[in-house]
This record gives C-alpha cells, structure tokens and sequence, in this order.
C-alpha cells in the first residue's frame, strides 16, 4: 500500500470487513490502513459506530447493504476505480445506515404493541405470559409482540395494577419514566402519570424492587403492603412502611378516610371515578372520617353533601364544589 493509498481505502474492502466477510489477507490491509495513521484510526472508529449502530436484522431483512454501496458507487465513481476520501465513505456509511436505520425502526415499531384506555374506563389485560393487568383511565403499557419468550419488559404511562405470572427464569420488568421495577411474581400497583412529579409503587402481595433506570444501584426492596415512591424531581427513592389502601381504591372501590382534609379526599375520588372535581378554597381544608365501599360517584358524593353541608353542580364534564366552610 503506497503512502497515497495508505489515506484511501477500497469501499468494497471496508464493506466487507464491517460485515466480517473478509478474509485475512483483506483483513491486514485495512488493519494496515487503520495504523497508519491517528487520523486513519479515528475515521474508521465513526464509521464502524455508524455501522453498529443498524441492528443485524435491519441489514438482513431491510437492505442488502452491499448493494447500496454498489449502487452508489456506479453513481458516483467510474466503473473501473472503487476508492474514495475517507470524510466521502463516511458520508455514504451514515446515509445507508440511516436508510437501514428507517427500515429497523419501522420493524421494531411494529413489533411493538401498545394497549391503552381512555379518559374515563379502566381496562383489563392478560399478557403473553399470563399475567394480568388493570389499566387505569389515560394509561398505556406497551411490549414487544415475542413477550414472555426471551424477556418480560414494558413500558408505563399511566396507572396500572398487576398480578404477575411468576417465572424465575423471566424477571417481570415495568419501565415507568425514570423508574424502573422488577419482580418475579407478585401483584403490585404502578402510578407513573407524565404530569406527576413522583413515581408510586403499592405492594399487594409478594416482594418488587424499585430503582432508577440511569443508577442501578439506587433502588429500595419492597415487601406487602409497603409503598415506594421515586420523586422525580430530586431523584430519590422513598419508602413508606405502611401502605395506603387508597392508592388502588381505583381497582377496588373501596376508600378509607379518617380525619382527611376535603383536598385529599377528592384526589382519590377523582382518581377513582375519573372526574374532574374543583373546589372552593372555602371548604378544601374541611376534614371527614368515612369509608366507601364498592359505591358509585353519585353515593359517595351524597354521602360527603351531607356530612360537610357541601353545595355540588355539575357543569358539563366538571363538577365543582363548594359551601359556606367548615369550623
């Protein structure tokens, strides 16, 4: 290799050693190549990222990526010469990884299911490996199609209780905006709405482990009836011995409230019916000690009318509160 020829490299050459299709004598000259120089080196390191980067079965089953070299190649070079300035071969590599990046990220997207429910009903799921889910209202998960043959990971937003299949083999994974939980088999609930600023866990039954995705090591072990929750604003993990029963009152119907502020009562009853409720600051700090039980909106909010001398319209898709306060 000339001292010019040493600043160039044959396409089809570096196709070939990229696909680890070349043999040793072609691996030498572009070894060769790489040391000749800092610049050689660092070159070929962005090209072989860019290269990485589309996914083996984008190349299989997308493009034939030698082909795309030749295609451009007869565009752009006479027929009976096949090299190029490096900066020119990094050019051709990012646009074909990028055509190839399309095409993989369309068959991963694709690959892709995602289940959701809407504003105001909750939605029952039984996933691949027979675990069940209970969406609550404005929530999604979504999960590869082959879940639960090589790994049982998805993806949150929203609200969602599960009973999980236990397999030791196949840890259950949820990803839940910075947060991450895994367990084996166990039933817990997962509230991870955009709009929050924290990440809560309520433990039914069994053991979840609770940690952020980008420090691993930051995590908390979770047990029955504990809470965990990850604030996503100071990024930290809290944990709450005794858990709040009304965190899953959405899936039971059952709310306990004992000397709570008015505010309080009516986030749970907002997250429980999915209605949007405004009240008066003139009644927001009135406390009340009941309990509901599998009851729909209109007897619970009987109940509160007249035990907080409370005045409740409705007025299209809101329903506002208020009255005179309470001593």
């Amino acid at each position: 290799m000339s001292n010019n020829e040493q600043h160039i490299v044959p396409i089809e050459l570096l196709t070939k050693f990229l696909a680890g299709e070349a043999n040793a004598e072609e691996q030498m000259l572009v070894k060769k190549w790489k040391d000749h120089s800092d610049e050689n080196l660092k070159e070929f390191n962005a090209i072989q990222k860019l290269w990485n980067q589309t996914e083996t079965a984008a190349r299989k089953e997308t493009i034939d990526i030698n082909a795309e070299w030749d295609r451009m190649l007869d565009a752009i070079t006479p027929a009976k010469t096949r090299t190029l300035p490096i900066m020119r071969i990094v050019q051709i590599a990012a646009a074909i990884i990028i055509i190839t990046g399309l095409a993989f990220l369309g068959i991963k997207q694709s690959q892709i299911q995602t289940l959701k429910s809407t504003f105001a009903k909750t939605e029952t799921i039984e996933l691949p490996d027979g675990t069940i889910v209970s969406l609550n209202a404005k929530s999604k998960i979504s999960y590869p199609k082959d879940f639960g043959i090589a790994s049982r990971e998805l993806t949150l937003k929203g609200e969602a209780f599960f009973e999980v299949t236990k397999n030791k083999e196949l840890p259950f994974i949820v990803n839940a905006h910075e947060a991450k939980i895994e367990v084996v088999g166990t039933r817990f609930n997962v509230r991870a709405y955009k709009k929050q600023t924290q990440i809560k866990v309520t433990v039914t039954q069994g053991t979840v482990k609770l940690s952020e995705k980008k420090q691993p090591t930051k995590k908390t072990i979770l047990t029955a009836g504990e809470t965990g929750t990850y604030d996503r604003q100071v990024k930290a993990i809290k944990k709450k011995p005794v858990a709040d029963k009304n965190d899953i009152s959405w899936k039971t119907l059952e709310m306990h409230f004992s000397n709570s502020p008015l505010t309080e009562v009516i986030a749970v009853i907002q997250n429980t019916y999915h209605m949007e409720i405004i009240i008066s600051d003139s009644v927001k700090d009135c406390t009340i000690t009941v309990d509901f039980q599998n009851q729909d909106l209109a007897s619970v909010l009987k109940v509160l009318k007249s035990t907080l001398d409370l005045t409740i319209r409705k007025d299209g898709d809101k329903l506002y509160i208020s009255g005179a306060g309470c001593r």
